[in-house]
This record gives structure tokens, C-alpha cells and sequence, in this order.
């Protein structure tokens, strides 16, 4: 649904600023989630689907700059706009991090205001263009290769969660003749 609150994952080895950084998002009303370690990023990622990505730079076992470089060749994860959060304060580094996929970079320490506004900013964005992307324009529906990757991402669930799970597609055509009161429908 469209008005879905904002989700937003937090990875940060920081245990105390990552958790005043989510509150501060919760406050705002955009559902976090919150890893200390970067390694756990795609099993949280596929339950929680965030709209947005706040990274480290520096993590002891996984870079921001790493973990952004991987997101980014992932096909299902290349879209999230990605927020570094850090205390680097070298450009050239910052750089780096955009080289790697950033989408912006936020310097520590943030004020709170700023926060919420840049993530609330590109999670509409991210909401926006993939809408365009993700659905026809005509019908609605969701186009081909979106519905097969969000089949896919409802499987790895049901597995994972041992749910149950029901899939049905109907393809509909509608065929014109030179005569509109002659048009039928048939049904593959």
C-alpha cells in the first residue's frame, strides 16, 4: 500500500547512536530496523524491504563502502537510495562512498530535523520512481519482472517462516474488431 509508513534499516556498529537514530526515525513515524552487525543486511532486508538504507563508513567487519558496492550489483536491492551516516570527515573518502552507490552522505553528528527530513526526502523518491517502475501504466499491474521478483521474495518467506503461500494468474486479452459492437473478451 501507498501509505505505508517509510521504512528505514539502520546498520551501524554503534550500539547506543544507532538505537537514538532509530528512535528519532520512530518518532517521525518511519518503522526501523536497526543491525549492529553488517552482516546480517540481507536476511533483514528481504522481511523488511526498506525504502531507505543508513550505512557506517567504518565497520569492523564490513566496510559502508563494501557493503554499498554489494547492494548495488544485487538486482532486487540496486534501487534503495543510500544514506551514509559517519564521522569521515575527508571528501575524497566521502567520494569514495558515493563512487560506491551512496546517495548522499550525513555527517556525524546529525541533528534530528535533518535527519528525518533527508531520509523522509529519499524514501519518497525511492517510493515514487519505483511505483514507475514496478507498475504498468496502463493497468496498474505490476510489470513482468517486478511480479516474478516479488514472487520470488514471497517464497524465500513462506521457506523461511513455514507460512503458507497461494499464487494465481490470470492473463486477460481483450480483442478489437472493426465492429465495436462485436469486441470480446477472451480468456487464456
Amino acid at each position: 500500500s501507498r501509505t505505508d509508513p517509510y521504512r528505514a534499516m539502520i546498520v551501524d556498529d554503534d550500539v547506543f547512536l544507532s538505537a537514538h537514530y532509530s528512535k528519532v526515525l520512530e518518532s517521525a513515524r518511519i518503522e526501523t530496523r536497526v543491525l549492529n552487525n553488517p552482516l546480517d543486511v540481507m536476511e533483514v532486508l528481504i522481511d523488511h524491504r526498506p525504502d531507505v538504507l543508513l550505512l557506517d563508513m567504518h565497520m569492523p567487519q564490513c566496510s559502508g563502502t563494501q557493503l554499498a558496492e554489494a547492494l548495488r550489483q544485487h538486482h532486487a536491492y540496486s534501487h534503495i537510495p543510500i544514506i551514509f551516516i559517519s564521522n569521515e570527515t575527508d571528501v575524497s573518502r566521502q567520494f569514495q562512498a558515493r563512487e560506491a552507490g551512496a546517495d548522499d552522505f550525513l555527517t556525524k553528528p546529525i541533528e534530528d530535523k535533518h535527519l528525518i527530513s533527508t531520509v523522509i526526502n529519499r524514501a519518497q523518491r525511492a517510493r515514487t520512481m519505483g511505483s514507475k517502475i514496478s507498475y504498468d501504466g496502463m493497468t496498474g499491474l505490476l510489470t513482468h519482472e517486478k511480479l516474478y521478483e516479488e514472487l520470488k521474495r514471497h517464497l524465500v518467506m513462506y521457506k523461511r517462516h513455514k507460512s503458507n503461500i497461494c499464487f494465481a494468474m490470470c492473463d486477460l486479452c481483450l480483442l478489437y474488431t472493426s465492429d465495436a459492437a462485436d469486441d470480446l473478451l477472451c480468456v487464456d
